[in-house]
């Protein structure tokens, strides 16, 4: 950290130089780094309210073929709190639960993303995040 705080206070004055960072854990930036001064604009993102959590997922299920099983707005339902990456990878595990679940299908139009694959992608990204710190 102390580096980092040398080169943004440096002796020598940059320019044309900018410095960009983004972090999902803002209170474990040390606060030397966020006094007035260091950064011009900070600019806070919260997560997504239910009305933007049903367009990221329409987004990303878009083209991938929903069982009638599948209710986004039962899945909005249990994604308060999540970003828009954790519902995108929610998605995606879906996704490839059901190419799992569908390898011996010989017709790939027959391949179905279930609600099932949906309960079994939260269970994934819960146990991701149980280990991540």
């Amino acid at each position: 950290i102390s580096q980092f705080l040398t080169e943004l206070d440096g002796l020598e004055e940059l320019r044309g130089v900018l410095v960009l960072a983004a972090t999902n854990r803002i209170e474990l930036i040390d606060p030397a780094i966020l006094r007035p001064g260091r950064f011009d604009l900070i600019v806070e993102v919260p997560l997504p309210d239910r009305e933007s959590r049903l367009g990221i997922f329409s987004v990303h299920t878009l083209n991938r073929p929903l069982a009638t099983d599948v209710e986004l707005d039962t899945l909005v339902s249990l994604t308060e709190g999540f970003s828009g990456a954790d519902i995108k990878a929610v998605c995606d595990e879906a996704s490839m639960n059901a190419i799992r679940d569908s390898i011996d299908l010989q017709d790939i139009s027959e391949l179905l993303i279930k609600n099932d694959h949906f309960d079994q992608a939260f269970k994934w990204l819960k146990a991701q995040k149980e280990r991540t710190p």
